[in-house]
Protein backbone atom coordinates (compact mmCIF):
# COMPACT_ATOMS: atom_id res chain seq x y z
CA UNK A 1 0.00 0.00 0.00
CA UNK A 2 2.62 2.61 0.75
CA UNK A 3 3.75 2.23 -3.22
CA UNK A 4 -0.18 4.39 -3.72
CA UNK A 5 2.06 7.36 -1.92
CA UNK A 6 5.75 7.36 -3.38
CA UNK A 7 4.62 8.63 -6.84
CA UNK A 8 2.83 11.98 -5.94
CA UNK A 9 4.35 14.73 -7.72
CA UNK A 10 6.97 15.21 -10.51
CA UNK A 11 8.23 19.13 -10.48
CA UNK A 12 6.44 20.71 -13.86
CA UNK A 13 9.00 21.43 -16.59
CA UNK A 14 9.38 24.44 -18.06
CA UNK A 15 8.06 24.99 -21.07
CA UNK A 16 8.25 29.16 -21.86
CA UNK A 17 8.39 28.86 -25.51
CA UNK A 18 5.55 30.22 -27.88
CA UNK A 19 4.80 28.26 -30.99
CA UNK A 20 6.95 30.16 -34.14
CA UNK A 21 5.17 32.98 -35.49
CA UNK A 22 4.34 31.62 -38.84
CA UNK A 23 1.88 29.05 -36.78
CA UNK A 24 0.12 31.47 -35.32
CA UNK A 25 -1.73 34.93 -37.04
CA UNK A 26 -4.91 34.02 -38.43
CA UNK A 27 -5.71 37.45 -38.81
CA UNK A 28 -3.82 40.44 -40.92
CA UNK A 29 -4.41 44.06 -40.77
CA UNK A 30 -2.34 47.06 -41.13
CA UNK A 31 0.66 46.82 -39.77
CA UNK A 32 2.13 50.53 -40.35
CA UNK A 33 -0.34 51.89 -38.27
CA UNK A 34 0.47 55.54 -36.81
CA UNK A 35 -0.42 56.30 -33.44
CA UNK A 36 -2.43 59.09 -32.50
CA UNK A 37 -2.02 60.88 -29.15
CA UNK A 38 -4.64 60.45 -27.33
CA UNK A 39 -3.79 57.65 -24.93
CA UNK A 40 -6.99 55.54 -25.47
CA UNK A 41 -6.96 53.28 -28.39
CA UNK A 42 -10.25 51.04 -29.39
CA UNK A 43 -10.52 48.12 -31.61
CA UNK A 44 -13.86 46.67 -33.01
CA UNK A 45 -13.36 43.27 -35.38
CA UNK A 46 -16.49 43.80 -36.56
CA UNK A 47 -15.37 47.54 -38.72
CA UNK A 48 -15.46 46.98 -42.37
CA UNK A 49 -12.50 49.22 -42.75
CA UNK A 50 -9.11 49.69 -40.65
CA UNK A 51 -9.28 52.63 -38.58
CA UNK A 52 -6.16 54.91 -36.90
CA UNK A 53 -7.45 53.30 -33.69
CA UNK A 54 -9.99 56.63 -32.51
CA UNK A 55 -13.40 55.67 -31.14
CA UNK A 56 -14.67 56.83 -34.42
CA UNK A 57 -12.13 54.74 -36.62
CA UNK A 58 -11.12 51.95 -34.76
CA UNK A 59 -8.58 49.16 -35.71
CA UNK A 60 -10.57 46.29 -37.07
CA UNK A 61 -7.83 43.50 -35.93
CA UNK A 62 -5.64 41.88 -33.69
CA UNK A 63 -2.89 42.95 -36.05
CA UNK A 64 -3.07 46.30 -35.87
CA UNK A 65 -3.34 46.49 -32.38
CA UNK A 66 -0.20 44.07 -31.73
CA UNK A 67 1.99 47.13 -33.52
CA UNK A 68 1.18 49.71 -30.94
CA UNK A 69 3.44 50.55 -27.86
CA UNK A 70 1.36 51.57 -25.06
CA UNK A 71 2.89 54.01 -22.53
CA UNK A 72 2.12 53.87 -19.14
CA UNK A 73 -1.31 55.00 -18.62
CA UNK A 74 -2.88 53.95 -22.02
CA UNK A 75 -5.87 52.29 -22.15
CA UNK A 76 -6.13 49.51 -25.34
CA UNK A 77 -10.19 48.72 -25.32
CA UNK A 78 -12.36 46.46 -27.76
CA UNK A 79 -15.83 46.65 -28.40
CA UNK A 80 -18.13 44.37 -26.34
CA UNK A 81 -19.92 41.69 -28.66
CA UNK A 82 -16.99 41.60 -30.93
CA UNK A 83 -14.96 38.73 -32.20
CA UNK A 84 -11.27 38.88 -32.98
CA UNK A 85 -9.39 36.09 -34.54
CA UNK A 86 -5.72 35.35 -33.65
CA UNK A 87 -4.17 36.48 -30.45
CA UNK A 88 -3.55 39.63 -28.58
CA UNK A 89 0.12 40.27 -27.50
CA UNK A 90 -0.31 44.35 -26.55
CA UNK A 91 3.16 45.81 -26.31
CA UNK A 92 4.28 48.46 -23.69
CA UNK A 93 5.38 49.10 -20.44
CA UNK A 94 2.99 50.31 -17.47
CA UNK A 95 3.86 50.89 -13.90
CA UNK A 96 2.27 50.85 -10.78
CA UNK A 97 0.98 54.49 -10.42
CA UNK A 98 0.43 54.51 -14.69
CA UNK A 99 -1.04 51.05 -15.26
CA UNK A 100 -1.73 50.34 -18.88
CA UNK A 101 -5.22 48.98 -19.19
CA UNK A 102 -6.24 46.32 -21.79
CA UNK A 103 -10.74 46.51 -21.71
CA UNK A 104 -13.75 47.04 -23.01
CA UNK A 105 -15.87 49.30 -23.73
CA UNK A 106 -19.70 49.71 -25.02
CA UNK A 107 -22.47 47.70 -24.13
CA UNK A 108 -22.75 44.01 -24.55
CA UNK A 109 -21.58 40.33 -23.99
CA UNK A 110 -17.35 40.48 -23.51
CA UNK A 111 -15.33 41.30 -26.55
CA UNK A 112 -13.81 37.54 -27.49
CA UNK A 113 -10.73 36.44 -28.61
CA UNK A 114 -10.48 33.46 -30.73
CA UNK A 115 -7.31 31.88 -30.60
CA UNK A 116 -8.10 28.88 -33.00
CA UNK A 117 -4.65 27.82 -34.74
CA UNK A 118 -2.62 30.14 -32.21
CA UNK A 119 -0.88 29.22 -28.92
CA UNK A 120 -2.36 31.65 -26.64
CA UNK A 121 -5.56 33.82 -27.11
CA UNK A 122 -3.53 36.49 -24.63
CA UNK A 123 0.32 36.49 -24.77
CA UNK A 124 1.79 39.01 -21.67
CA UNK A 125 6.00 38.46 -22.32
CA UNK A 126 8.81 40.47 -20.01
CA UNK A 127 6.12 43.19 -19.66
CA UNK A 128 4.87 44.87 -16.11
CA UNK A 129 2.32 47.28 -15.11
CA UNK A 130 -0.72 45.98 -17.18
CA UNK A 131 -3.97 45.25 -15.98
CA UNK A 132 -6.29 42.91 -18.22
CA UNK A 133 -9.93 42.94 -17.58
CA UNK A 134 -13.30 42.04 -19.03
CA UNK A 135 -12.09 39.85 -22.08
CA UNK A 136 -13.13 36.18 -23.30
CA UNK A 137 -10.48 34.29 -24.47
CA UNK A 138 -10.87 30.69 -26.25
CA UNK A 139 -9.98 28.07 -28.95
CA UNK A 140 -6.13 28.24 -28.64
CA UNK A 141 -3.56 25.63 -28.00
CA UNK A 142 -1.37 25.05 -25.51
CA UNK A 143 -2.12 28.17 -23.43
CA UNK A 144 -5.18 30.11 -23.21
CA UNK A 145 -3.71 33.10 -21.69
CA UNK A 146 0.34 32.54 -20.91
CA UNK A 147 2.01 35.63 -19.05
CA UNK A 148 5.92 34.78 -19.23
CA UNK A 149 8.96 36.51 -17.30
CA UNK A 150 13.09 35.05 -18.56
CA UNK A 151 14.74 37.95 -17.98
CA UNK A 152 13.97 39.99 -15.15
CA UNK A 153 11.83 40.78 -12.24
CA UNK A 154 7.86 42.17 -13.93
CA UNK A 155 5.42 44.17 -11.14
CA UNK A 156 2.07 44.78 -11.14
CA UNK A 157 0.44 42.63 -13.08
CA UNK A 158 -3.63 42.56 -13.26
CA UNK A 159 -5.56 39.39 -14.55
CA UNK A 160 -9.20 40.47 -14.00
CA UNK A 161 -12.58 38.81 -14.50
CA UNK A 162 -11.55 36.83 -17.85
CA UNK A 163 -13.46 34.30 -18.64
CA UNK A 164 -10.84 31.37 -20.22
CA UNK A 165 -12.29 28.06 -22.31
CA UNK A 166 -12.00 25.73 -24.77
CA UNK A 167 -8.38 24.93 -24.61
CA UNK A 168 -7.27 22.23 -26.74
CA UNK A 169 -4.37 20.36 -27.82
CA UNK A 170 -2.52 16.84 -26.65
CA UNK A 171 -0.89 17.06 -23.26
CA UNK A 172 2.55 16.85 -23.06
CA UNK A 173 3.54 19.18 -20.18
CA UNK A 174 2.14 20.65 -17.02
CA UNK A 175 2.97 24.03 -17.93
CA UNK A 176 0.02 24.49 -20.31
CA UNK A 177 -3.64 25.03 -19.40
CA UNK A 178 -6.10 27.71 -19.30
CA UNK A 179 -3.98 30.71 -17.77
CA UNK A 180 -0.29 30.42 -17.59
CA UNK A 181 2.07 32.42 -15.59
CA UNK A 182 5.60 31.23 -15.93
CA UNK A 183 8.74 32.53 -14.68
CA UNK A 184 12.60 31.12 -16.20
CA UNK A 185 16.21 31.87 -16.16
CA UNK A 186 15.98 34.94 -14.48
CA UNK A 187 12.51 35.89 -14.72
CA UNK A 188 10.10 36.54 -11.93
CA UNK A 189 7.13 38.27 -10.86
CA UNK A 190 6.39 40.36 -7.87
CA UNK A 191 2.73 42.41 -7.21
CA UNK A 192 0.65 39.71 -9.82
CA UNK A 193 -3.36 39.83 -8.88
CA UNK A 194 -5.45 37.05 -11.07
CA UNK A 195 -8.99 38.08 -9.83
CA UNK A 196 -12.37 37.14 -10.47
CA UNK A 197 -11.19 34.60 -13.74
CA UNK A 198 -13.61 31.95 -15.21
CA UNK A 199 -11.09 29.49 -16.40
CA UNK A 200 -12.92 26.17 -17.84
CA UNK A 201 -12.44 23.06 -19.93
CA UNK A 202 -9.09 21.85 -21.31
CA UNK A 203 -7.32 19.16 -22.33
CA UNK A 204 -4.01 20.71 -21.22
CA UNK A 205 -2.99 20.32 -17.70
CA UNK A 206 -3.76 23.24 -15.59
CA UNK A 207 -6.66 26.10 -14.53
CA UNK A 208 -4.59 28.34 -12.82
CA UNK A 209 -0.96 27.48 -12.99
CA UNK A 210 1.52 29.99 -11.33
CA UNK A 211 5.15 29.00 -11.63
CA UNK A 212 7.13 31.69 -10.31
CA UNK A 213 10.60 30.57 -10.20
CA UNK A 214 12.68 27.80 -11.34
CA UNK A 215 13.20 24.95 -8.65
CA UNK A 216 17.11 24.22 -8.09
CA UNK A 217 18.25 27.71 -9.42
CA UNK A 218 19.63 30.40 -7.34
CA UNK A 219 17.11 33.11 -8.57
CA UNK A 220 14.52 34.27 -6.03
CA UNK A 221 10.85 33.09 -5.98
CA UNK A 222 8.12 35.55 -7.15
CA UNK A 223 6.63 37.30 -4.39
CA UNK A 224 2.97 38.80 -3.86
CA UNK A 225 0.89 36.73 -6.19
CA UNK A 226 -2.87 36.52 -5.31
CA UNK A 227 -5.21 33.85 -6.68
CA UNK A 228 -9.11 35.18 -5.50
CA UNK A 229 -12.85 34.64 -6.31
CA UNK A 230 -11.99 32.50 -9.28
CA UNK A 231 -13.51 29.43 -10.83
CA UNK A 232 -11.92 26.43 -12.56
CA UNK A 233 -13.91 23.44 -13.53
CA UNK A 234 -13.47 20.43 -16.00
CA UNK A 235 -9.67 20.54 -16.45
CA UNK A 236 -7.66 17.84 -17.50
CA UNK A 237 -4.78 18.54 -14.72
CA UNK A 238 -4.97 20.71 -11.45
CA UNK A 239 -7.07 23.70 -10.80
CA UNK A 240 -5.67 26.08 -9.03
CA UNK A 241 -1.80 25.66 -7.91
CA UNK A 242 1.08 28.37 -6.77
CA UNK A 243 4.31 26.65 -7.05
CA UNK A 244 8.33 28.55 -6.55
CA UNK A 245 6.15 31.99 -4.64
CA UNK A 246 6.69 33.74 -1.43
CA UNK A 247 3.79 35.55 0.24
CA UNK A 248 1.51 33.74 -1.99
CA UNK A 249 -2.80 33.86 -1.22
CA UNK A 250 -4.95 31.61 -2.99
CA UNK A 251 -8.56 32.32 -1.42
CA UNK A 252 -12.35 33.00 -2.12
CA UNK A 253 -12.01 30.80 -4.94
CA UNK A 254 -13.86 27.24 -6.32
CA UNK A 255 -12.15 24.38 -8.36
CA UNK A 256 -14.10 21.05 -9.05
CA UNK A 257 -14.29 18.69 -11.82
CA UNK A 258 -10.29 18.87 -11.79
CA UNK A 259 -7.94 15.88 -13.17
CA UNK A 260 -9.83 14.59 -15.49
CA UNK A 261 -7.08 13.50 -17.48
CA UNK A 262 -7.39 9.73 -18.70
CA UNK A 263 -4.03 8.65 -18.02
CA UNK A 264 -0.91 9.41 -15.92
CA UNK A 265 1.16 11.65 -18.65
CA UNK A 266 3.09 14.37 -16.72
CA UNK A 267 2.31 13.82 -13.18
CA UNK A 268 -0.82 13.55 -10.78
CA UNK A 269 -3.55 16.34 -10.18
CA UNK A 270 -5.04 17.52 -6.92
CA UNK A 271 -7.70 20.74 -6.91
CA UNK A 272 -5.61 23.26 -4.94
CA UNK A 273 -2.15 22.87 -3.58
CA UNK A 274 0.76 24.88 -3.23
CA UNK A 275 4.57 23.31 -3.79
CA UNK A 276 7.66 25.17 -3.84
CA UNK A 277 5.89 27.79 -1.78
CA UNK A 278 7.51 30.21 0.99
CA UNK A 279 4.59 31.79 3.32
CA UNK A 280 1.66 30.83 1.04
CA UNK A 281 -1.87 30.45 2.32
CA UNK A 282 -4.87 28.64 1.31
CA UNK A 283 -7.59 30.12 2.55
CA UNK A 284 -12.04 30.32 2.15
CA UNK A 285 -12.18 28.21 -1.36
CA UNK A 286 -14.26 25.61 -2.27
CA UNK A 287 -12.83 22.16 -3.93
CA UNK A 288 -14.74 18.79 -4.79
CA UNK A 289 -15.16 16.67 -7.30
CA UNK A 290 -11.13 16.41 -8.14
CA UNK A 291 -9.80 12.95 -9.55
CA UNK A 292 -6.53 11.47 -10.56
CA UNK A 293 -5.78 8.62 -12.85
CA UNK A 294 -3.14 7.22 -10.02
CA UNK A 295 -2.24 9.02 -6.66
CA UNK A 296 -3.26 12.15 -5.54
CA UNK A 297 -6.76 13.13 -7.15
CA UNK A 298 -7.55 15.01 -3.49
CA UNK A 299 -8.13 18.95 -2.99
CA UNK A 300 -5.59 21.07 -0.56
CA UNK A 301 -2.01 19.86 -0.65
CA UNK A 302 0.95 21.48 1.35
CA UNK A 303 3.27 19.41 -1.09
CA UNK A 304 7.46 19.37 -0.60
CA UNK A 305 10.09 22.18 -0.68
CA UNK A 306 7.03 24.16 1.40
CA UNK A 307 7.89 26.29 4.14
CA UNK A 308 5.50 27.94 6.38
CA UNK A 309 2.68 27.26 4.25
CA UNK A 310 -1.23 27.62 6.16
CA UNK A 311 -4.42 25.54 4.92
CA UNK A 312 -7.27 26.91 6.80
CA UNK A 313 -11.16 28.01 6.34
CA UNK A 314 -11.49 26.06 3.37
CA UNK A 315 -14.23 23.58 2.43
CA UNK A 316 -13.22 20.59 0.34
CA UNK A 317 -15.98 17.63 -0.56
CA UNK A 318 -16.68 14.52 -2.95
CA UNK A 319 -13.16 14.27 -4.04
CA UNK A 320 -11.90 10.76 -5.64
CA UNK A 321 -8.72 10.98 -2.40
CA UNK A 322 -7.84 12.93 0.40
CA UNK A 323 -9.59 16.54 1.22
CA UNK A 324 -5.95 17.84 2.55
CA UNK A 325 -2.22 16.02 2.65
CA UNK A 326 1.15 17.02 3.61
CA UNK A 327 4.11 15.56 2.26
CA UNK A 328 8.05 15.98 1.85
CA UNK A 329 10.06 14.54 -0.79
CA UNK A 330 13.35 14.46 -2.60
CA UNK A 331 15.46 15.12 0.42
CA UNK A 332 13.52 18.49 1.12
CA UNK A 333 12.03 19.38 4.52
CA UNK A 334 8.62 20.46 4.44
CA UNK A 335 8.72 23.22 7.69
CA UNK A 336 5.60 24.56 9.51
CA UNK A 337 2.85 23.63 8.05
CA UNK A 338 -0.43 24.78 9.54
CA UNK A 339 -3.96 22.93 8.90
CA UNK A 340 -7.02 24.62 10.70
CA UNK A 341 -10.63 24.85 10.81
CA UNK A 342 -11.10 23.59 7.66
CA UNK A 343 -14.56 21.22 6.61
CA UNK A 344 -13.73 17.80 4.81
CA UNK A 345 -17.01 15.33 3.90
CA UNK A 346 -17.14 12.65 1.80
CA UNK A 347 -13.52 12.61 0.38
CA UNK A 348 -12.22 9.40 -0.41
CA UNK A 349 -15.37 8.46 -2.21
CA UNK A 350 -14.11 6.47 -5.48
CA UNK A 351 -11.49 4.24 -4.12
CA UNK A 352 -10.72 5.68 -0.77
CA UNK A 353 -7.75 4.34 0.62
CA UNK A 354 -6.74 7.56 1.79
CA UNK A 355 -7.67 9.35 4.64
CA UNK A 356 -9.55 12.61 4.62
CA UNK A 357 -5.88 13.52 5.66
CA UNK A 358 -2.92 12.27 5.10
CA UNK A 359 0.78 12.84 5.67
CA UNK A 360 3.65 10.85 3.89
CA UNK A 361 7.11 11.24 3.06
CA UNK A 362 9.36 9.93 0.45
CA UNK A 363 12.89 9.96 -1.27
CA UNK A 364 14.59 11.30 1.55
CA UNK A 365 12.33 13.96 2.35
CA UNK A 366 10.67 14.67 5.65
CA UNK A 367 8.26 17.47 7.50
CA UNK A 368 9.78 19.66 10.56
CA UNK A 369 6.52 21.27 12.32
CA UNK A 370 2.99 20.18 11.45
CA UNK A 371 -0.14 22.00 13.61
CA UNK A 372 -3.22 20.07 12.43
CA UNK A 373 -6.38 21.37 14.27
CA UNK A 374 -9.95 22.33 15.02
CA UNK A 375 -10.88 20.92 11.74
CA UNK A 376 -13.82 19.23 10.93
CA UNK A 377 -13.76 15.72 8.65
CA UNK A 378 -17.25 13.55 8.30
CA UNK A 379 -17.22 10.62 6.05
CA UNK A 380 -20.31 8.51 5.70
CA UNK A 381 -18.75 6.28 2.45
CA UNK A 382 -19.67 2.75 3.65
CA UNK A 383 -15.59 1.94 3.65
CA UNK A 384 -13.48 1.10 6.77
CA UNK A 385 -10.77 2.95 5.88
CA UNK A 386 -8.22 5.38 7.96
CA UNK A 387 -9.55 8.65 8.64
CA UNK A 388 -5.87 10.14 8.80
CA UNK A 389 -2.89 8.45 7.48
CA UNK A 390 0.67 9.69 8.70
CA UNK A 391 3.03 7.83 6.88
CA UNK A 392 5.63 10.48 6.96
CA UNK A 393 9.57 10.68 8.87
CA UNK A 394 10.22 13.71 10.95
CA UNK A 395 12.76 15.95 11.33
CA UNK A 396 13.80 18.72 13.15
CA UNK A 397 12.32 19.91 16.71
CA UNK A 398 9.26 21.17 15.26
CA UNK A 399 5.75 21.01 16.43
CA UNK A 400 4.00 17.31 15.53
CA UNK A 401 0.51 17.44 16.67
CA UNK A 402 -2.82 16.73 15.73
CA UNK A 403 -5.53 18.53 18.23
CA UNK A 404 -9.14 19.50 18.61
CA UNK A 405 -10.80 17.58 15.52
CA UNK A 406 -13.60 16.14 15.16
CA UNK A 407 -13.37 12.95 13.32
CA UNK A 408 -16.66 11.22 11.81
CA UNK A 409 -17.07 8.38 10.38
CA UNK A 410 -19.68 5.25 9.40
CA UNK A 411 -16.36 2.86 9.87
CA UNK A 412 -14.28 2.51 13.14
CA UNK A 413 -10.84 2.97 11.71
CA UNK A 414 -9.68 5.75 12.43
CA UNK A 415 -5.93 6.21 12.38
CA UNK A 416 -3.65 4.68 10.76
CA UNK A 417 0.26 5.98 11.99
CA UNK A 418 3.50 5.11 12.26
CA UNK A 419 3.30 6.66 15.55
CA UNK A 420 5.58 10.27 14.71
CA UNK A 421 2.37 12.62 14.94
CA UNK A 422 0.80 13.26 18.68
CA UNK A 423 -2.48 13.80 19.45
CA UNK A 424 -4.78 15.57 21.78
CA UNK A 425 -8.70 17.09 22.73
CA UNK A 426 -9.94 14.98 19.27
CA UNK A 427 -13.33 13.74 18.90
CA UNK A 428 -13.87 10.56 17.46
CA UNK A 429 -16.93 9.76 16.28
CA UNK A 430 -18.40 5.87 14.72
CA UNK A 431 -22.02 4.11 14.96
CA UNK A 432 -20.16 1.34 16.07
CA UNK A 433 -19.31 0.32 19.36
CA UNK A 434 -15.43 1.03 19.36
CA UNK A 435 -13.27 2.72 17.07
CA UNK A 436 -9.55 1.69 16.13
CA UNK A 437 -6.58 2.87 15.96
CA UNK A 438 -3.18 1.49 14.64
CA UNK A 439 -0.23 3.37 15.96
CA UNK A 440 3.34 2.07 15.26
CA UNK A 441 2.99 -1.93 15.11
CA UNK A 442 0.03 -1.78 17.51
CA UNK A 443 -3.93 -1.53 17.54
CA UNK A 444 -5.30 0.44 20.31
CA UNK A 445 -9.14 0.18 20.99
CA UNK A 446 -9.78 3.50 21.53
CA UNK A 447 -8.12 7.09 22.45
CA UNK A 448 -7.38 6.99 25.85
CA UNK A 449 -3.75 4.82 24.70
CA UNK A 450 -3.09 7.31 22.17
CA UNK A 451 -4.23 11.18 23.37
CA UNK A 452 -4.75 13.30 25.88
CA UNK A 453 -8.41 13.83 26.89
CA UNK A 454 -9.45 12.38 23.73
CA UNK A 455 -12.85 11.48 23.10
CA UNK A 456 -14.77 8.49 21.67
CA UNK A 457 -18.34 8.66 20.93
CA UNK A 458 -19.83 5.29 19.37
CA UNK A 459 -23.37 3.73 18.82
CA UNK A 460 -26.71 5.98 19.31
CA UNK A 461 -24.28 9.36 19.55
CA UNK A 462 -21.93 8.38 16.25
CA UNK A 463 -22.50 11.87 14.43
CA UNK A 464 -23.53 13.99 17.36
CA UNK A 465 -26.81 13.58 16.04
CA UNK A 466 -29.05 15.03 14.41
CA UNK A 467 -27.15 14.56 11.25
CA UNK A 468 -27.87 16.94 8.26
CA UNK A 469 -26.85 17.15 4.99
CA UNK A 470 -23.99 18.91 3.11
CA UNK A 471 -21.92 21.91 4.97
CA UNK A 472 -24.45 21.88 7.96
CA UNK A 473 -23.03 18.62 8.80
CA UNK A 474 -20.03 20.64 10.10
CA UNK A 475 -21.77 22.50 12.73
CA UNK A 476 -22.24 21.45 16.31
CA UNK A 477 -26.08 20.55 17.80
CA UNK A 478 -26.68 21.07 21.68
CA UNK A 479 -25.15 18.38 24.00
CA UNK A 480 -22.28 17.49 21.80
CA UNK A 481 -19.52 16.42 23.94
CA UNK A 482 -17.21 18.64 21.71
CA UNK A 483 -18.55 22.05 23.38
CA UNK A 484 -15.77 23.15 25.24
CA UNK A 485 -14.07 20.42 24.88
CA UNK A 486 -10.54 21.75 23.30
CA UNK A 487 -7.08 22.94 24.34
CA UNK A 488 -5.95 26.58 24.09
CA UNK A 489 -3.40 26.62 20.91
CA UNK A 490 -0.74 29.34 20.88
CA UNK A 491 -1.31 31.14 17.69
CA UNK A 492 -4.72 29.96 16.68
CA UNK A 493 -7.41 32.21 14.74
CA UNK A 494 -10.05 34.17 16.65
CA UNK A 495 -12.88 32.75 14.33
CA UNK A 496 -14.04 29.68 13.27
CA UNK A 497 -14.94 28.35 10.07
CA UNK A 498 -18.45 29.89 9.99
CA UNK A 499 -16.93 33.26 11.21
CA UNK A 500 -17.90 33.03 14.84
CA UNK A 501 -15.68 33.99 17.82
CA UNK A 502 -13.79 31.44 19.22
CA UNK A 503 -14.28 31.27 22.80
CA UNK A 504 -11.45 31.12 25.67
CA UNK A 505 -12.46 27.47 26.20
CA UNK A 506 -12.21 26.34 21.98
CA UNK A 507 -15.02 23.59 21.06
CA UNK A 508 -13.43 20.53 18.76
CA UNK A 509 -13.65 21.26 14.96
CA UNK A 510 -14.25 23.78 13.29
CA UNK A 511 -17.48 25.19 14.46
CA UNK A 512 -17.44 27.06 17.70
CA UNK A 513 -21.40 26.25 19.04
CA UNK A 514 -23.66 29.25 19.65
CA UNK A 515 -20.69 31.78 18.87
CA UNK A 516 -21.33 35.54 18.39
CA UNK A 517 -20.38 36.71 15.10
CA UNK A 518 -16.67 38.20 14.17
CA UNK A 519 -16.32 41.79 13.81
Amino acid sequence: MLLLLLACKTAPSPDPQLPADSDTPVDTGTSDTEQPQTGVWYVDCLASEAGDGSEESPFNSLAQANTLVLEPGDSLLFKRGSTCLGFLAPQGQGSSDAMITVAAYGDGPLPKIDGSGVAAALVLEDQGGIQVQDLELFGSSPYGVFVGSGTKTERDLVLRDLHIHDVGGTLSTKASGLLVVQAWGNGRFEDLLIDGVRAHDTTQWGGIFVYGAEYGTTVAKSQGVRIANSTVHHVYGDGIVLFGVKDGVIEGNVAYQTGLVPAETVGTPNAIWTWYCEDCVVQFNEGYESFSPGVDGGIFDIDWATDRNTVQFNYGHDAQHYCVAIFGAEGQVTTDAVVRYNVCLNNGRLTPFYGEVELATWSGGSIDGVQVYNNTFIRQSGTDYPMVRDWADYSGAGPRRFDNNRVVSDGNWMVDSQGGLGFSHNLWSTPADQAWFSIGESWLDGPGAMESAGLSVGGVRAFDSPVVEGIDSARLQAGSPAIDAGVVIDGAPECDYFKGQVDVAPDIGAHEFEAPACP
